[in-house]
């Protein structure tokens, strides 16, 4: 499949994959507020909010799948995209909530650290993973906010970022895989988990967009298609019950965490949108083509 042929299919699957966030956000909120046993912390077996939900997010990551593996294998992007009014709004976001959960988390994670000091004598790794996650944090916001200023996109700045925002969420995320308090086989922990995975898949492709190497389109067009679909649904979905619940005792990650990546979200959507205009297929030489064969 060459690029004419790709860039129509690439426009339909991904206007069915912003359709599918809107479903999940719309399904997930709605389980959360009839469906979900906070005593437990699972789903009623019989919602069908949260089957909808599974169902979305599982047909999300399979049409992104295949939006990847159609896309020519010698297909990269001939240029870094140009931000858009979507990026715009997702760095202004991700920027402010992100200097709000430094603050926030960095003084619950020393909390955790020294009361575990007092009770145990001891904190645990997995403290101080969660620790460093909430420094490095404003990282996550500066990476988006840098790539928007043109005269910083590419600068050494840009690129500290760039690698220091997938480690915070990296070391977040495995410190909510070893958080033992929160039930093991929950469906919010998991599906937070794999929601963490889909915005350090997007970080990575923000990498190199940073750094300036050869981008393959097929990494670039998996990690955002999972970010602006799965990331984005379960975060919207997440925040919209949080406002409306009005309850300190609501279930998963905090609001602001979750509206981060509603940013993210909404700068992956950007980056799917503005593919048609970088797509390029290098050419491969024939004598390199002879080789490969």
């Amino acid at each position: 499949m060459n690029n004419k042929s790709f860039l129509p299919l690439h426009k339909i699957i991904s206007t069915v994959l912003f359709a599918l966030a809107a479903v999940m956000a719309g399904a997930y909120f709605l389980a959360l507020k009839f469906d979900f046993d906070f005593d437990i912390a699972h789903f009623s077996t019989d919602s069908l909010a949260f089957l909808l939900f599974a169902i979305a997010a599982g047909v999300a990551a399979l049409l992104a799948i295949v939006l990847t593996l159609v896309c020519p294998k010698n297909a990269t992007l001939s240029a870094v995209p140009a931000p858009r009014p979507l990026s715009l709004f997702g760095g202004m976001l991700s920027a402010i909530v992100s200097v709000v959960i430094f603050a926030t988390e960095i003084k619950s994670s020393r909390e955790a650290i020294r009361v575990a000091k007092e009770t145990l004598g001891k904190a645990q790794p997995v403290l101080y993973m969660q620790l460093i996650g909430s420094v490095t944090i404003l990282a996550l916001g500066a990476v988006i906010v840098l790539y928007c200023i043109n005269s910083q996109r590419g600068k050494a700045s840009h690129k500290i970022a760039a690698v220091l925002a997938p480690l915070s969420i990296n070391l977040t995320m495995f410190a909510r895989y070893f958080d033992f308090s929160q039930p093991l086989n929950g469906p919010i922990r998991n599906i937070a988990i794999m929601v963490h995975c889909s915005v350090l898949l997007f970080l990575l492709s923000e990498a190199r967009l940073a750094f300036g190497e050869r981008i393959t389109a097929r990494f670039y067009i998996f990690a955002n298609s999972v970010a602006a679909s799965v990331g984005l649904g379960f975060s919207l979905g997440g925040v919209i019950y949080k406002i409306t619940a009005l309850s300190s005792a609501t279930p998963g990650e905090s609001i602001t965490r979750l509206a981060l990546y509603i940013a993210v979200g909404c700068v992956a959507i950007d980056r799917l949108l503005s593919l048609p205009k970088v797509l390029t297929e290098t050419k491969v030489e024939p004598e390199a083509e002879a080789e490969t064969k």
